[in-house]
């Protein structure tokens, strides 16, 4: 949604339904997992979604400022329906693994833990995105003042998914002119 909104330049909304065809596609295939699971194993399956959802985001690695729409919404689909494939077999194999008496606790390691693979997973492809952009923010903006420098690295979500992008966003919302100086900072008394 983020990269729709900043740097599509799309609304709220507009983003949010431009997410629309992984929560489409979840609706439509999860239902069926378990007919698929019938005939396959479950480790066949999670393979399966894991290897789809592997797919999607190779995919959506080229995406950039230019990409059209279209091309991102296939592996959208293509991501919710891995995600449809795994949710099924890999609920079942965690509470196939515990007793009757503590399936309350099996079910919430269960929740427990898919919630903290996706903090993780946004906390570390966040830290990588943001440690790769001030990498090549410095050579991009080597002719810039330290405080024009320092306005580009905080403007992640301004730049349209490049250093370059950061360094012409803070000079076109300035009309060309530099940046100004922030204030000093005050002393305690």
């Amino acid at each position: 949604i983020q990269y729709l909104q900043s740097v599509k330049g799309y609304s709220a909304l507009r983003g949010g339904f431009g997410v629309l065809p992984i929560s489409a596609t979840i609706a439509l295939v999860a239902p069926r997992t378990g007919q698929l699971a019938r005939r396959f194993d479950p480790h066949q399956l999670v393979a399966a979604g894991l290897g789809l959802m592997a797919v999607a985001y190779f995919g959506i690695v080229f995406v950039g400022p230019n990409t059209h729409y279209a091309y991102m919404a296939v592996f959208l689909f293509v991501l919710g329906a891995g995600i449809a494939i795994v949710i099924a077999p890999s609920t079942t194999a965690i509470m196939e693994s515990v007793p009757p008496a503590n399936a309350g606790m099996g079910s919430a390691m269960n929740d427990i833990t898919r919630e903290m693979g996706v903090a993780l997973g946004i906390a570390i492809m966040g830290t990588i995105h943001a440690l790769g952009y001030r990498a090549r923010l410095d050579h991009v903006a080597s002719g810039l003042s330290d405080t024009q420098r320092e306005q580009a690295r905080s403007a992640i979500s301004a730049c349209a998914c490049s250093p370059q992008g950061a360094v012409k966003e803070g000079t076109k919302r300035r009309g060309g002119r530099p940046a100004p100086r922030p204030p000093a900072p005050r002393r305690p008394r």
